[in-house]
C-alpha cells in the first residue's frame, strides 16, 4: 500500500539494493505483468521498485537508452526491451499488438500499416508514426491521455499490491470503466506534455474528473466504452474494420433507416439532422469537446461515413457512426457478417462486379457475330437469330473489321465517301453533318460501322485541337510578353486547360519563367480560432485564481489545464487575442517569452528535493 500512497520511506532502502545488486553483476529483480497491464504502467512499477532517482536510469536498464521507451502510447525500442528482459515479457512484436495503444488501431488498419508501426515501434525512434497513422490530420486530438478508475485503484492495490494503468482505459473514446460502469479520472501528466519523460503510476493527487459524472449522457458514454472494448478485443483479423469494410454495413442501416434511396443516393438533410441529435446526446466525449459541431461539420461526418472515401479516416470517426446506427455490439457484427465484401454498395452498380458478371458473356456474343458475318448471313439474319438490335450488330462487326452491307437512303456512295474524308480530316460531327446536309445521328451510326473510321476521326480530332489551341495560346503569348501566366491564362482559360491537361509539356515550354513562389492561403479561420483560444485561456486562469491562488502563474500550468494550447504557441502572432490573454495572465508581454518557447532554453526545477531538467515541446516543466 506505500506504492499505491505515494510514500517515499521505502525508496533509500529499495534504492540501495536495487544497486548493490547491478554492482554484483546479478540481473534486476523483475516484476509479472498484471491482467491488462500497459507496458508503460510495468515499466513504472519496475522504476518505482527498484527505486532509481531518475527516469533516465530505469530506461537505460529497460530500453537500453536514456530517452527510449518512455512514451506512455507508442513506447520506442521494443527490440531492445525484448532482448534485455530476455523475452521474458514476449516478442517485441506481441509487446506492441497486446501492451500498448496499438491494440485499439490494429482493427481499423491495414496490415501493412500494422507492420510499418510495429517495425518503428521495435526501432530506436516514434518518429513520424502518428502521422503514418493519420492520426496527426484527424481533426481529433493525437495524444492519448492517461485514465484510471478510482475504483479500479481501489482493487488492483488489495489484489495485486499495486495500483496500475489498465489498457482497456487508455483506449479513444473510453471514459467510463466498463466493470464498475464509473466515469474515468484524468491524468494531469504526460499526455500534454507535462513530465513526458518521467515514469508515472495512477495517484489520485494526479488525476482530475473529466466532468461526465454530473451529465445524463453518463448511459451513452457508457455505452461508447462498451462499444470500444468489445470491437477492440474481438478475435478477429487485423483490418477487419477498416473504412473499406464497414461502409458498406454502415450503408445498409442507412438504407434500413430509409435514409438512402434505391438509386443509393442519401437523404443527407435528414441523416444529418438525426446524427446531430446523436451528438447532443453524446455531450460531454472530450474527442468532441473542441469541435464546433456545426450543422455543416454533422452533414460533412455523415457524408464521410457514407460515401466511398478519398483518404483514411479516425478510427473513431467509424466507432461514433456505429454508436449511433446500431443498438449494440452484437447488432453491428451481426450485420456486418451479413454485408459480403461484394455487397458493400458504396456504388450503386460497382464497376468491378458488373465487369465479372456480364463481360465474358458479352466478349462470346460478340465473337459469334463475327464468325456469323464472316460466313455471309446478313446483319438482320444475325440481329433476328441472337436478339441483337441490327445497329448493334454492324457496330460489332465494324470492331471486328467487317464492312455491313448497304443499302443507302440518305448516305449515298458520294456523300458518303465525302464524310469520310471530312471524319478523318477531324471536322467534328456538326461540321461534317452540315457540310453534307445529313443527321447528326447518320454521322454517328456512320462512324460506329465504318471499320476504323472512329479510331482515326479521334486521332485527326484531337491533332486539329492541338493545333488550333497551340496557335491560339502562341498568338496571345506573343502580343503580351511582359505578362504572368496566371493573366494570359485569363485571356483564355479553354485553351489553357485543355493545353494543361492534353499537352502540359509544350506549354511548360511556351509559357512565362515564374518570377516568384507563389503563397497558398490558409483556409483555417484564424480569427475564429483566436477568439475561442483567447476565451478558453481566460476562463482556465480564472479558474485558476478561484482556487485561491496567490503566486504568478506559469506557462505549463495554463497548458496543463488547456492542452490544445501546446500546439498554438508557435502560432501567437496568428493569435493577438490570445497573446493577448497569456501576457495578461504571465504577468509579461509575449515577446519576452520566446525563452519559454525556445527548445534551446533547458531550465532546472525543484520538485520534491529532486532536480531535474526537461522540456516539453518547448515548454519547460
Amino acid at each position: 500500500m506505500a506504492l499505491l500512497c505515494g510514500e517515499e520511506s521505502l525508496l533509500p532502502r529499495m534504492k540501495k539494493s536495487a544497486v548493490h545488486i547491478v554492482e554484483r553483476g546479478d540481473l534486476q529483480p523483475r516484476l509479472e505483468a498484471l491482467p491488462d497491464e500497459s507496458l508503460f504502467s510495468l515499466c513504472s512499477r519496475h522504476h518505482r521498485l527498484w527505486g532509481y532517482g531518475s527516469a533516465s536510469s530505469s530506461c537505460s536498464e529497460l530500453f537500453g537508452s536514456r530517452r527510449a521507451g518512455v512514451h506512455h502510447d507508442f513506447p520506442s525500442a521494443l527490440g531492445e526491451f525484448e532482448r534485455l528482459a530476455d523475452g521474458a515479457f514476449g516478442g517485441a512484436s506481441d509487446i506492441a499488438l497486446q501492451r500498448t495503444i496499438l491494440k485499439f488501431y490494429v482493427p481499423f488498419s491495414q496490415s501493412s500499416a500494422v507492420q510499418r508501426t510495429v517495425a518503428g515501434m521495435t526501432g530506436p525512434s516514434v518518429a513520424h508514426l502518428k502521422f503514418g497513422l493519420g492520426l496527426l490530420t484527424s481533426r481529433f486530438r493525437a495524444n492519448h491521455p492517461l485514465k484510471a478508475c478510482e475504483y479500479c485503484l481501489v482493487e488492483d492495490a488489495y489484489d495485486h499490491g499495486w495500483a496500475y494503468w489498465h489498457l482497456e482505459h487508455q483506449f479513444p473514446g473510453v471514459w467510463t470503466c466498463c466493470r464498475h460502469r464509473s466515469p474515468l479520472l484524468e491524468c494531469t501528466v504526460k499526455a500534454n506534455g507535462i513530465e513526458r519523460f518521467m515514469w508515472h503510476l495512477p495517484r489520485l493527487e494526479r488525476l482530475q474528473p473529466t466532468g461526465l459524472a454530473q451529465r445524463e449522457a453518463l448511459a451513452a458514454h457508457r455505452y461508447l466504452s462498451d462499444l470500444v472494448n468489445e470491437l477492440v478485443n474481438m478475435d478477429r483479423p487485423p483490418g477487419w474494420l477498416h473504412a473499406s469494410n464497414v461502409l458498406g454495413t454502415l450503408r445498409a442501416r442507412l438504407r434500413e433507416r430509409d435514409w438512402l434511396t434505391h438509386c443509393g443516393h442519401l437523404r443527407l438533410a435528414e441523416a444529418s439532422r438525426d446524427f446531430r441529435g446523436y451528438l447532443t446526446a453524446l455531450d460531454g466525449l472530450p474527442e468532441l469537446s473542441r469541435l464546433d459541431m456545426t450543422d455543416g461539420l454533422a452533414r460533412n461526418w455523415v457524408e464521410r461515413v457514407a460515401r466511398p472515401l478519398r483518404s483514411g479516416t479516425h478510427p473513431l470517426r467509424l466507432l461514433l457512426a456505429i454508436h449511433w446506427l446500431f443498438e449494440s455490439p452484437d447488432d453491428f457484427v451481426e450485420s456486418h457478417d451479413k454485408v459480403s465484401l461484394s455487397d458493400t454498395a458504396i456504388d450503386p452498380a460497382p464497376r468491378s462486379e458488373s465487369h465479372g458478371d456480364w463481360e465474358p458473356a458479352l466478349r462470346a456474343r460478340k465473337s459469334e457475330v463475327a464468325r456469323r458475318l464472316q460466313t455471309g448471313e446478313s446483319s438482320h439474319s444475325v440481329a433476328l437469330a441472337l436478339g441483337v438490335d441490327i445497329g448493334t450488330v454492324m457496330a460489332w462487326g465494324a470492331q471486328a473489321g467487317i464492312a455491313p452491307r448497304r443499302r443507302p437512303k440518305s448516305l449515298v456512295q458520294p456523300v458518303r465517301v465525302a464524310l469520310i474524308a471530312a471524319l478523318k480530316a477531324g471536322l467534328s460531327k456538326k461540321e461534317a453533318a452540315a457540310s453534307q446536309d445529313v443527321t447528326v445521328q447518320s454521322i454517328t451510326r456512320l462512324l460506329r460501322t465504318e471499320p476504323g473510321l472512329s479510331a482515326a476521326w479521334q486521332t485527326a480530332s484531337r491533332l486539329r485541337m492541338q493545333r488550333e489551341r497551340r496557335n491560339t495560346w502562341e498568338q496571345i503569348f506573343r502580343s503580351h510578353p511582359d505578362l504572368g501566366a496566371k493573366l494570359l491564362r485569363a485571356m483564355n482559360p479553354a485553351s489553357y486547360s485543355w493545353l494543361y491537361r492534353n499537352d502540359r509539356e509544350w506549354l511548360l515550354r511556351h509559357s512565362p519563367s515564374p518570377t516568384r513562389r507563389t503563397v497558398r492561403r490558409s483556409s483555417v479561420r484564424w480569427d475564429d480560432r483566436d477568439t475561442t483560444l483567447s476565451s478558453a485561456v481566460r476562463h482556465v486562469v480564472l479558474n485558476l485564481h478561484a482556487a485561491g491562488r496567490t503566486k504568478p502563474l506559469k506557462l505549463w500550468e495554463v497548458v496543463q489545464q488547456l492542452p490544445e494550447l501546446k500546439a498554438k504557441l508557435g502560432a501567437l502572432r496568428r493569435l493577438p487575442l490570445t497573446a493577448r490573454a497569456l501576457e495578461d495572465a504571465l504577468g509579461r508581454p509575449t515577446h519576452q517569452q520566446s525563452a519559454y518557447f525556445s527548445p534551446s532554453w533547458t531550465p532546472f526545477q525543484a520538485d520534491r528535493g529532486r532536480c531535474f531538467s526537461g522540456i516539453v515541446d518547448g515548454i519547460s516543466v
